[in-house]
């Protein structure tokens, strides 16, 4: 086998995690035509509007407890906070859709 080139073995596990992808755009043309996304959109629109108001509001209170000297950069721990609160949002849906899963068809 040449230097750097994965095996059989890895390109099959490769594809295998691939293939758990390509169903995204069926499922989405799914819960799009049956109502799921129109309902969906303004509750993950409110709370991402809501959470980025307390983080801004956050944000404002550490910088004016903060001294001219102290240099902080509001959009950058924005950007960051907001990640960090997405990832964690997708953690929690995650977490309740197991939940629903495994009590709906228990």
């Amino acid at each position: 086998m040449e230097k750097g080139c994965p095996s059989q073995e890895t390109k099959a596990r490769l594809f295998i995690e691939a293939r758990k992808y390509a169903d995204i755009l069926a499922i989405f043309n799914r819960m799009d035509q049956e109502g799921y996304l129109a309902m969906l959109q303004p509750v993950i629109e409110n709370i991402l509007r809501r959470e980025s108001e307390y983080t801004i509001q956050e944000l404002r209170k550490y910088q004016h407890s903060c001294s001219p000297a102290e240099q902080f950069d509001t959009i950058d721990h924005f950007v960051n906070n907001s990640q960090i609160f997405k990832k964690n949002l997708v953690l929690i849906t995650n977490l309740i859709s197991i939940f629903f899963f495994c009590y709906t068809y228990d």
